[in-house]
């Protein structure tokens, strides 16, 4: 992954665009911590270095910190609309983690293994282990959660590996993939969309059930997310896109800087695109012909 001059230009527009949509910037009370439900997760850190310039933008310029479309994220798999009975998990770009850490301590149905991956930063992966530690009385007996560095368009290898481990023995690790991939606010970056892309081909796995969930803030300009959707049916990828809603339909509690009402979270919900992928019927003839021969 590489943050290019547009892509920084691009910040400072969202900045301001944040404001315009009652997003504060300045968070005079930010104590740096998100709390859904009894989750407690801190706030990746601002780090130095080109590949987390990404946390500089995100995490700090934005303010809030916690952004609608994790949120809108958190709420579906809070209410069981995103099926994940004993399904295999992986978010890139996590962040904080949120919709990852959440789906890892359902109660019912939930996955059996949940891998959250953010670039390779030590200070990020760091925060991720403290996410992932903090909550750990409240994660699932029955899901195991991983945290690995993994940077956009490299080779996912070393997280597919994590499925050939569980699935001893693995004879056939290019046949991997992960049930459910989750890529919360991450299409506002348009030059990363062929690496992201890169990554979440090699990723999900190639069957009808397999679906990735990409959430955007409407910060996002259109032609932003049009272009991903057409970058994604050229790799044999269909987006269909979920319908608008600004009620806030989650019962746990949710605070940021303070508690959230339901007005508020309804608004930041209703800030959000939201589609679901899944790989085009020919693509998957293609490979059961392939695996045939």
């Amino acid at each position: 992954m590489s943050i290019s001059c547009t892509d920084l230009q691009d910040i400072d527009i969202m900045s301001d665009s944040l404001s315009l949509l009652g997003e504060d910037v300045s968070a005079p009370q930010d104590d740096g911590l998100v709390r859904y439900g009894e989750l407690v997760l801190n706030i990746a850190p601002k780090v130095g270095g080109q590949g987390a310039l990404r946390y500089l933008a995100l995490e700090e310029r934005r303010g809030q910190k916690i952004f609608s479309p994790s949120l809108l994220l958190a709420e579906r798999i809070e209410r069981g609309l995103i099926s994940l009975d004993g399904k295999t998990v992986v978010e890139l770009g996590a962040g904080c983690a949120l919709p990852s850490i959440l789906s890892a301590t359902l109660p019912k149905a939930g996955p059996s293994l949940v891998v959250i991956t953010d670039f390779p930063d030590e200070a990020i992966l760091a925060n991720l282990r403290i996410n992932i530690h903090a909550n750990k009385r409240l994660i699932a007996s029955t899901c195991a959660v991983v945290c690995k560095g993994h940077e956009w368009g490299t080779d996912a290898g070393p997280l597919l590996n994590i499925l050939c481990s569980r699935n001893n023995p693995c004879t056939r690790p290019e046949a991997l993939g992960f049930d459910v991939v989750i890529l919360s606010d991450l299409l506002h970056f348009h030059n990363s969309h062929p690496a992201i892309l890169s990554s979440l081909i090699q990723l999900l796995a190639r069957n009808s059930s397999a679906r990735a969930y990409v959430a955007a803030g409407t910060y996002t300009p259109p032609h932003v997310c049009n272009n991903f959707a057409r970058l994604a049916e050229g790799v044999g990828l269909v987006l269909e896109e979920g319908a608008a809603d600004d009620i806030w339909h989650g019962s746990l509690e949710v605070w940021r800087a303070g508690k959230l009402g339901t007005n508020e979270l309804g608004v930041r919900k209703a800030m959000c695109r939201w589609w679901t992928a899944l790989w085009d019927e020919r693509v998957l003839a293609v490979g059961a012909e392939n695996m045939r021969t």
